[in-house]
């Protein structure tokens, strides 16, 4: 039996007596920050006497911008503006070509910036005093008192795969001299393995999500940014964090709200583990407080595996108890405790499979979905480069193969289920400006 195999069985196990060899012990150790939330997906960040800030929108409420056949509308203003803000040192930009990420008055605040971190794409098209990263690429900057902060572009899917909304991306900043306390800005981006690897590689210990579920008809029925549900999937992952919602509210693409956050991390029982800071007034974090484990005495009686669906408990606190159910396959197996690498993706997986089973059924029920629209006819008029998302070079394979069902562009090679969504929409667009079209 494979390792992953065995864990998957031992998981099974009730945990009756498991709760004595499970220590209570701190999730949260991270230093000193204080968050301003300004709106939308717009904070200070107030870190080791850094001040940064994100994505600034300070236009009026009221505001619209259109961009092509989508039109983007703030229905509210910023709880601080720029003025009243003061100085800050360095803006952290996850893209600058989306107007609820980069309005006119922030585009006007960039100039207040010492640098802005942005994506190679924005940087170039930005200039001035724009610095751009791809995927782990970091910049440092010396601070006042001597220390080297560092920010890591993080990776970021500003929808589903094969959807193209131009290049987004995350932030993970720290001190050089202290790089196990991380701050995590997530950018505009759903939940996926891009993301899970950012709890990987760091100790996140706040992580600034954006959320909302923000939906785009013109471009899909997909959902744009991190859901509810994905949000609790994050905090899962970044076990050690203090979990700040942003980019919520404040514009009327959002599909879901506060509400919907809060009654997903209540179901997940971690509504402790949000921070929602007022609106205008600085939150301090304090660098303290710890966070600990419940009592498992609670456990008596329930298998590892529902043991290991809690948010706080990750596969390694189990691994002696896995240890004591089989002592030989870790006695026969010497890699499982000499390579640590082995060793942790392993149990990740194992960890992975049970902990995110409601977001993989999820996904396989949108799979369910898209199969019953298969037998769709794709209309010999048809204009895949009217298609806002597709790349061109998706655009130019179905343009080359024209395929007659959606079912039929689902099996070509390259083309993506989000593509297959988009075109599906986009029938229905098109068919509508025909009909209208004709009617004059």
């Amino acid at each position: 039996m494979s390792f992953d195999g065995f864990c998957m069985h031992a998981l099974g196990h009730s945990g009756e007596s498991q709760d004595e060899k499970t220590e209570s012990k701190s999730i949260m150790n991270a230093p000193s920050v204080r968050v301003t939330y300004i709106g939308g997906p717009t904070c200070l960040l107030e870190f080791g006497g850094v001040r940064l800030l994100t994505d600034p929108t300070f236009d009026p409420g009221g505001s619209e911008y259109d961009s092509g056949p989508v039109t983007l509308r703030k229905l509210a203003g910023p709880a601080v503006s720029p003025k009243e803000l003061g100085s800050f040192d360095y803006v952290l930009l996850s893209h600058d070509h989306h107007s609820d990420n980069l309005d006119q008055a922030g585009r006007k605040a960039l100039a207040n910036a010492t640098t802005v971190v942005t994506t190679n794409e924005g940087a170039q098209r930005l200039g001035a005093n724009s610095v751009g990263v791809t995927d782990w690429q970091s910049v440092d900057f010396r601070t006042s008192d001597g220390r080297t902060l560092r920010i890591v572009a993080t990776p970021a899917r500003h929808g589903p795969e094969g959807l193209s909304r131009g290049a987004v991306t995350g932030f993970a900043l720290f001190f050089e001299d202290a790089s196990e306390h991380v701050i995590y800005v997530s950018g505009d981006t759903v939940w996926y393995e891009g993301v899970a690897e950012v709890a990987r590689r760091f100790n996140v210990q706040v992580a600034v999500l954006h959320l909302g579920a923000a939906r785009v008809p013109e471009v899909g029925p997909f959902h744009l940014t991190m859901t509810a549900l994905e949000a609790v999937e994050a905090a899962r992952a970044f076990k050690n964090a203090v979990i700040v919602p942003i980019h919520f509210e404040d514009w009327a693409h959002f599909s879901e709200g506060r509400a919907e956050v809060k009654k997903a991390f209540a179901n997940a029982e971690m509504e402790r583990r949000l921070l929602w800071p007022e609106r205008g007034r600085p939150t301090s974090i304090n660098p303290q407080s710890e966070v600990e484990m419940p009592d498992l005495s609670s456990a008596l009686g329930q298998s590892l595996a529902q043991i290991l669906k809690r948010p706080e408990i990750t596969i390694e606190h189990l691994v002696p108890i896995l240890r004591e159910l089989a002592p030989d396959v870790f006695a026969e197996d010497q890699q499982l405790v000499s390579n640590d690498g082995f060793f942790r993706n392993e149990l990740k997986s194992v960890e992975t499979e049970i902990k995110y089973e409601g977001y993989l059924q999820q996904q396989q029920r949108a799979i369910e979905r898209m199969k019953k629209a298969e037998q769709r006819t794709i209309p010999e008029w048809f204009d895949y480069k009217s298609v806002s998302g597709l790349s061109r070079e998706m655009q130019e394979t179905l343009i080359r193969i024209r395929p007659r069902t959606l079912g039929h562009a689902s099996r070509i090679p390259g083309v993506t289920p989000a593509a297959v969504s988009l075109v599906n929409v986009y029938i229905e667009i098109q068919a509508k400006r025909r009909q209208k079209a004709l009617a004059v």
